[in-house]
């Protein structure tokens, strides 16, 4: 190669307490200390098949060799389906009410480093690393995989929860997992879902008839309109008793149109109802109203 809850009290403290802030009332006793650390990584190339081993292994040899880049830096993670190259292990912060994310060190330097690296293969010149991404590296194994929405039986769940990287919060799938916790010591049946930059919890599995669509015309003008009813006892308790969606523990307004007036007023984000995985037929939570 060449170079080339009942009460949001106890995550508000979890919260406050990684920002340096205290709050009274009982909390999960987090600090930013106690948080595990995220790293970031460049994915150099992902291989699948009987030959993955050998390919990831040689590829990472190759990249060890590469002046400029450090040796100690790449390391191959097997799972079950597939092999991934790794350079590198950088910070990512995002700054409150941010969009954009900065890396320590220059994670972008590298990443357009390593795309550029060329070699010559039968005479020609290819690029075995151009479609090299950044991204969190494998923390290893969720602490109690029976929470993980993607693996529940069921047809809806609510919505209550969403963490993301944003100022001190670094470690979103810890957070959720940690709330999720915290809800189940309650008595709470919790879920969380870990998406590629956000992390959800949820409450509560219902039966797909716990939501019926209904449709009503209008006697004067005879026009139809159809809508979805929740009809289940349990999850209309569920919404009274998690009224609010957070995001990273904080109450969010959003402008809502009153019917009355048709003028926008502010009001918290509501917790909303979602299908499980399975029951959509996806890899991702499907919001019954999307």
């Amino acid at each position: 190669m060449q170079r080339n809850s009942r009460s949001l009290l106890p995550l508000a403290c979890v919260l406050l307490s990684l920002t340096g802030c205290a709050a009274g009332g009982a909390g999960l006793g987090l600090s930013p200390t106690s948080v595990p650390e995220v790293f970031w990584a460049i994915r150099c190339d992902t291989r699948q098949g009987p030959d993955r081993f050998r390919i990831t292994q040689a590829e990472s040899e190759a990249l060890k060799r590469v002046p400029g880049l450090k040796p100690a830096l790449v390391q191959v993670i097997h799972n079950d389906h597939e092999s991934v190259v790794y350079y590198g292990r950088y910070r990512r912060t995002v700054e409150m009410g941010g969009s954009s994310a900065t890396y320590r060190p220059d994670a972008m330097a590298d990443l357009n480093f390593i795309r550029s690296l060329c070699m010559n293969v039968g005479g020609s010149d290819c690029w075995p690393f151009i479609y090299a991404s950044l991204e969190e590296l494998p923390s290893g194994r969720p602490r109690h995989p029976e929470w993980d929405l993607a693996n529940a039986k069921g047809h809806w769940t609510l919505h209550v929860a969403v963490f993301y990287c944003e100022g001190p919060i670094t470690n979103p799938k810890y957070l959720a997992e940690e709330y999720c916790r915290e809800l189940r010591e309650q008595g709470v049946e919790a879920y969380y879902y870990h998406g590629p930059m956000r992390s959800s919890v949820y409450v509560g599995l219902f039966p797909e008839e716990a939501i019926q669509t209904v449709s009503e015309t209008n006697p004067l003008t005879g026009v139809l309109t159809v809508s979805n009813k929740i009809v289940d006892e349990r999850l209309l308790k569920l919404q009274k008793q998690f009224p609010v969606s957070y995001q990273n523990g904080r109450r969010v307004n959003e402008l809502v149109p009153d019917p009355a007036t048709g003028q926008k007023k502010r009001l918290p984000f509501e917790s909303f109802v979602v299908q499980v995985p399975s029951a959509a037929k996806t890899d991702r939570p499907r919001a019954k109203y999307e």
